[in-house]
């Protein structure tokens, strides 16, 4: 019997380990390299509530030993090995971490940009703490790094041309959709009716421009349905607005996940995103797979996922502005079939994650 080649380990640092980080990509990469790397996660809290965790997620195989793969830094430390890969996230207290475990150890230090808090914290740093912060979490472990990836061109740009980090450190990876898992999901919902609606699916927050939306809407909700779904994370502003609710076209679902999420997206007419700040929408990718028209604010990462506006429309993120973008989108004809192309070619996980495996094993030699 041929004896099992050994593999390296890729130790996740993350700020906390819940459902809500397996929602983020951080599951999604997990999934797509565990086939070359035995995976662990670095993290001093833990939830194992996993209810709610979308359906592609749930899939991954190594979900089930979660609890007994938790480690403290200087376990890490004591385990790493040459060639293995510390992840890590710039801003949190792990990219410092396992910046200096990679020094020590000579492993490979591979940092994951998040866009927005990147971009806010480095530009802004309006106190000697916050520049000192800047500097130990971002900057140090952002030169020190082997592999950073990136999410959009804006984020590389902002890291070639600012900070003047080589190119070939950085690897593009847009988050996505799995378009194979999501081809066998739209088959199992099978037909269902697209709806004259209008929705809002994002935690209810005002950064998350619940307040916009729902002002916004007003002169919608006589002709068209209005679906508003997600968690309340700030029940004073949907207590302010929750008597809209009374109205017989505007529906709250609560928090959707796995099918029913995706249900309501491929039923409804107009996905709106009235973020007030954003990093990379998630949902943008899903609503245009299931057949939504997009309406985004034009902050964060949307311009670029939404190709300065090619497959949807962008506004800023005020009411009135809000409001006219829905009623330009209504009589709006996107062109499906360079979405679909686009989605395959440029937001398929499947592809994009085949260039940082190759980045990863390039740094092995």
């Amino acid at each position: 019997m041929a004896s099992q080649i050994k593999k390296n380990t890729l130790y996740y640092f993350i700020e906390k380990f819940d459902k809500h980080y397996l929602t983020k990509n951080i599951g999604i990469f997990a999934k797509y390299l565990s086939n070359d790397f035995n995976i662990e996660f670095i993290s001093l809290k833990i939830t194992s509530d996993l209810k709610g965790v979308p359906y592609v997620v749930t899939k991954i195989p190594f979900i089930k030993l979660l609890n007994n793969q938790i480690y403290f830094p200087w376990k890490v430390l004591i385990k790493t090995k040459r060639n293995d890969v510390l992840w890590a996230y710039p801003g949190h207290f792990g990219a410092f971490v396992a910046m200096v475990i990679s020094r020590i150890k000579g492993s490979i230090l591979l940092l994951k940009s998040d866009s927005f808090p990147l971009f806010k914290n480095i530009r802004n740093p309006q106190n000697l703490q916050n520049k000192i912060s800047n500097y130990l979490l971002y900057r140090l472990p952002i030169r020190a790094s082997n592999i950073i990836i990136a999410e959009t061109k804006s984020t590389r740009d902002f890291l070639t041309q600012r900070w003047h980090i080589a190119e070939e450190k950085i690897v593009m990876v847009p988050n996505g959709i799995i378009l194979s898992e999501y081809k066998k999901i739209d088959k199992s919902l099978g037909n269902i009716q697209r709806n004259k609606s209008i929705l809002y699916l994002a935690r209810i927050t005002k950064t998350k421009g619940f307040d916009l939306f729902i002002e916004a809407i007003k002169k919608f909700k006589d002709e068209y349905r209005i679906d508003v779904a997600g968690p309340v994370e700030e029940p004073e502003i949907f207590n302010k607005y929750k008597n809209v609710f009374d109205h017989p076209t505007i529906n709250y679902h609560g928090p959707l996940y796995e099918k029913d999420l995706f249900r309501m997206l491929k039923r409804s007419y107009i996905f709106v995103n009235s973020s007030r700040s954003e990093g990379y929408n998630n949902t943008i990718p899903k609503a245009l797979f299931f057949g939504c028209k997009v309406v985004a604010t034009n902050v964060g990462e949307t311009r670029d996922i939404l190709k300065d506006g090619e497959f949807g429309i962008l506004c800023k993120p005020e009411k009135d502005h809000l409001e006219a973008a829905i009623e330009k989108c209504i009589d709006w004809d996107p062109d499906w079939k360079g979405i679909r192309k686009y989605l395959s070619n440029e937001l398929n996980w499947e592809k994009n994650i085949i260039p940082l495996k190759r980045s990863i094993k390039n740094c092995m030699k």
